[in-house]
């Protein structure tokens, strides 16, 4: 039986490995055409059509379709694609009638295209699989190899877990920089105003808080730093500095209530905190909307104007990858960040999203209660 059982999860996994290297494979080439797609626009001023066209003429081999923003398809080579668009709203991988597809927005509506399709090109086929599993049953159960995977296991966990934690970290390093850095690299080809100028440094400023907060998140396992008393108004009114060059460009209107407080932790749990609430609010806001943050000594709070939060998906804000609105650049760690933080320290976070009185927006705060 426990040879059954051990056969049956070495199926299972080799099956997930080739269907992660076939997501792998997806996941570069749609950064690629994403790529060639924002650079085109950037270099092309009036026929887009043309230069959608030429870029599909490179890709006519590969399984791939072409969404408008109101999901009318531009282009597809792909049969079912028109369903597809249809049945899964959300980009990510899946699969439908045997067959794995990606949907991804990262061309962000660049040459028109809202969103991209792609198709394995290659079936799976389980067959050979199949026959390896039995084979590896038969010398399995021959010489008692439960023993030696169960040790083998033992052994590498500490590497696979090394090695996914690499993986976490380049992905999200690759995807959340790639956008930011292909529109200054282009607008440094083609600088001709302060306006272009402003845009540069705005990118720069995303990149460092990016840089931030992923350096936070791998490092802080062999961080060396002690608890300090931090003086709070200090270390936010910082903050606030090095945000104001974004908030000015959002066209936010932005003010701060803040009391002499003091709290002991390391210095940079409490940046990566604040910085990340700040980030959120300033990202999450409508343009001619505010930004207000007040310190007491019970609270921390960082209010914002924006959409509403659905009730149903507050308590899922602060897990990792999670956003309610995937119209906003980011990949959902921020707020998984701030709430390590508010544990480490025993702090209690509490999201509100209230009617406001301009039109059909709301007040959307976020408290970080010192006493949890």
């Amino acid at each position: 039986m426990l040879m059954l059982v051990i056969s049956v999860l070495a199926f299972n996994y080799e099956k997930n490995e080739k269907i992660k290297m076939i997501r792998m494979d997806m996941d570069k080439m749609a950064s690629k055409i994403a790529s060639e797609v924002i650079q085109l626009h950037m270099q092309t001023h009036a026929n887009y059509h043309h230069a959608l066209n030429a870029l599909i003429s490179r890709y006519k081999d590969t399984s791939i379709a072409f969404f408008d923003s109101k999901k009318r398809v531009l282009y597809s080579n792909i049969p079912e694609s028109a369903d597809l668009i249809k049945n899964h709203k959300e980009v990510g991988f899946f699969s439908f009638k045997g067959e794995y597809y990606l949907m991804t927005d990262e061309t962000f509506a660049h040459l028109g295209v809202a969103k991209m399709l792609f198709k394995n090109a290659k079936p799976l086929h389980f067959s050979s699989l199949y026959r390896n599993i039995i084979l590896v049953f038969v010398v399995a159960f021959l010489c008692v190899i439960g023993v030696s995977v169960f040790l083998g296991r033992l052994f590498l966990k500490p590497i696979r877990n090394e090695i996914t934690r690499i993986d976490h970290f380049l992905k999200n390093t690759t995807h959340e920089l790639n956008t930011p850095m292909s529109a200054l690299v282009l607008s440094l080809k083609t600088l001709e105003d302060s306006q272009q100028h402003r845009r540069i440094k705005i990118a720069i400023q995303r990149m460092s808080f990016l840089y931030r907060s992923l350096s936070y998140l791998v490092m802080q396992d062999i961080e060396c730093e002690s608890p300090i008393l931090l003086d709070l108004k200090a270390l936010i009114n910082k903050e606030n500095t090095l945000f104001s060059e974004m908030i000015d460009y959002h066209k936010l209107e932005f003010k701060s209530d803040l009391a002499e407080v003091e709290f002991k932790a390391k210095e940079q749990d409490f940046i990566s905190l604040y910085s990340n609430l700040l980030m959120n609010a300033i990202k999450y806001s409508v343009v001619h909307g505010y930004i207000h943050i007040e310190l007491t000594p019970e609270f921390l709070k960082v209010k914002n104007l924006g959409y509403e939060i659905p009730k149903d998906k507050i308590t899922e804000l602060s897990v990792r990858y999670a956003r309610f609105n995937s119209s906003v650049l980011g990949y959902g760690i921020g707020l998984d960040l701030v709430k390590k933080v508010c544990e480490k320290y025993k702090m209690r976070l509490e999201i509100h999203s209230e009617p406001s009185l301009k039109g059909s927006f709301h007040e959307n705060s976020f408290w970080i209660y010192f006493q949890g």
